[in-house]
């Protein structure tokens, strides 16, 4: 998706010395030479303000929405900043147009201390922060990493590419932090178009389990690539790339050309694998191109990440976690499939999964089973006295195996080691 107009800079801009701004025309710099943009005080800026080089930019987001089925669902939201003038001198004045949570706060008041490591003065000037959305409550802190791109955006009239999109915390040490829901948030940028995606390198595990997860189109139609911090996020960003980084997206697009023309058997092609092997040379966060090179290696991963796992089997089970309190299927309003599409689910997910989360997963479909087996009684053709009898029969094995589950969840709720790994 085009993010909307961008505003050319006008006249010359004032020389940086770590960051580059090459003019129209102006010779790449090899990426070995190059100055990179540093989470250090520029030199020139140390005691006199930074002037706003460029109006208005916009960054595309990646976000997670709950839908009526209670699973994640990815999209982009655009966020725009736009700076005016002020007549009275004073400090530059940020604020969002609408109210936002107190995460989102937090992790834009980050942001805005990160940009002031790098430029601790700016112009007097109004910068107001508004959304593509204007109506829905916004809140979270995995646009950290963007308020923080679009606020030097606007200090160094950054070319952002328009087909770029972004997820990811920032800390004032200008490191991009780890965020939820990553696999969900890829798989909405391609849905939504955007060509190039930056997760947090911290995150690569989540693009590992996507592998396993999703067939390997999302990570052929979208250039996925892990940054560690806000100067790795910005090189990727912009529209002007180093030479390497450029390179290496067009050599990916080749093989992405390659393989809509011939199908995934183009990966078996030993020239195709030396193209993913260049990229990685050229850039080592290419993600799509590290699990597309194992996926045509043979050597993909076979097991989710535990946090991964965890998230997969909730998903699976879905509504049916309403039956861990003591009610039977005749009591809640379920589709009739719902029973048969849950088991079914946690039955494809049973050699993928952690081993650690390996006894959740067993606990729970047999859960699921037997409530399957509840359900059909229910609906068949039987009287209902009948009927009565035969769930009463259930009634023991329900309870054993509500209670199997719960005392998992018990165990695994006091396990330290367990936590660790699942949130580290």
């Amino acid at each position: 998706p085009d993010s909307g107009p961008r505003t050319p800079d006008s006249g010359p801009r004032t020389p940086d010395p770590g960051f580059r701004t090459p003019g129209p025309g102006a010779p790449d710099i090899p990426a070995t030479n190059r100055p990179m943009l540093l989470p250090a005080v520029n030199p020139e800026y140390a005691r006199s303000p930074r002037s706003f080089t460029t109006p208005q930019n916009t960054v595309h987001s990646l976000v997670v929405m709950v839908n009526e089925s209670g699973l994640m669902v990815g999209e982009v939201m655009d966020i725009i900043a736009t700076v005016s003038p002020v007549l009275s001198p004073g400090a530059a004045q940020i604020a969002f147009a609408r109210p936002v949570g107190r995460e989102m706060g937090i992790s834009f008041e980050e942001a805005r201390r990160a940009a002031q490591v790098r430029y601790p003065f700016w112009e007097p000037a109004r910068i107001t922060v508004s959304f593509g959305d204007k109506y829905s409550a916004k809140d979270g802190g995995s646009a950290g990493g963007a308020f923080a791109l679009l606020l030097l955006s606007l200090l160094d009239g950054l070319p952002l590419d328009s087909g770029f999109a972004m997820t990811g915390d920032v800390t004032v040490d200008w490191r991009i932090r780890k965020v939820g829901a990553v696999a969900e948030k890829i798989r909405g940028a391609a849905r939504a178009g955007c060509a190039r995606v930056a997760v947090p390198l911290e995150n690569e595990r989540d693009v590992a389990d996507m592998t396993l997860l999703y067939p390997p189109d999302v990570l052929l139609g979208v250039q996925v690539f892990g940054v560690a911090s806000l100067g790795e996020l910005v090189e990727v960003a912009r529209a002007d790339r180093r030479r390497d980084l450029a390179q290496a997206i067009e050599q990916y697009r080749s093989v992405q050309q390659k393989v809509r023309r011939n199908s995934l058997l183009a990966l078996s092609d030993a020239a195709v694998q030396e193209t993913l092997a260049g990229v990685l040379k050229l850039a080592p966060g290419h993600l799509s191109a590290k699990y597309l090179l194992l996926y045509a290696r043979g050597r993909s991963p076979t097991r989710l990440s535990l946090a991964t796992s965890m998230q997969q089997i909730v998903a699976c089970t879905g509504p049916l976690l309403v039956f861990l309190a003591p009610v039977a299927p005749a009591e809640v309003n379920l589709p009739d499939d719902a029973f048969r599409r849950a088991r079914q689910s946690l039955a494809e997910l049973r050699h993928k999964l952690d081993r650690d989360a390996e006894p959740l997963h067993a606990a729970l479909l047999t859960l699921v089973t037997t409530l399957e087996k509840m359900n059909q009684v229910q609906a068949g053709g039987e009287t209902p006295s009948l009927k009565a009898t035969k769930l009463k029969t259930f009634a023991p094995r329900l309870e054993a195996d509500r209670q199997k589950v719960l005392s998992i969840l018990r165990a695994l709720q006091e396990n330290q080691e367990f936590l660790e790994r699942i949130t580290g």
